[in-house]
């Protein structure tokens, strides 16, 4: 009987176990991408050549090639972390640690258009206190 097996499979493994369990698997697919990218280099350094002589030009060295994994993500963790880290670090900082943005700046002004959106939409101003309304001329009459 496997002892690890009992802890790490089953319908409740979480994300952090998964990863674990897929960590040979991750180590194999990091040392395929660095070949796979450097065979891709080759491949446009051998066409470039070619096409510099049709006036087609190319430089390998600006193509940047960017290859994504998929590996179990535990958002309830990184959400907690989140809320830990609120105040303590700049939000761009924490909001660079949460897996699911990919753009930190694109967020945050999604985020403030949000905000400036439920701002219009409760009828406060930008301190958070409702508008003024005109007080009632009834209080406002000069007393003779």
């Amino acid at each position: 009987m496997d002892v690890h097996a009992d802890t790490f499979t089953g319908s409740g493994a979480s994300g952090e176990a998964r990863k674990w369990l897929l960590l040979a698997l991750e180590n194999k697919g990091s040392t395929k991408e660095r070949k796979f990218k450097s065979a891709t280099f080759q491949m446009f350094k051998v066409l470039s050549t070619a096409w510099n002589k049709k006036n087609i030009k190319l430089t390998p060295q600006k193509i940047d090639v960017k290859l994504d994994r998929n590996l179990p993500v535990e958002l309830l963790s990184e959400s907690q972390i989140q809320m830990n880290l609120k105040g303590m670090i700049s939000d761009r900082t924490r909001l660079g640690l949460l897996s699911v943005i990919a753009d930190v700046d694109a967020e945050i002004q999604r985020m403030q258009e949000e905000q400036e959106e439920r701002i219009d939409l409760i009828g406060m101003d930008n301190e958070g206190a409702p508008p003024l309304e005109p007080e009632d001329n009834k209080n406002n009459e000069p007393k003779e």
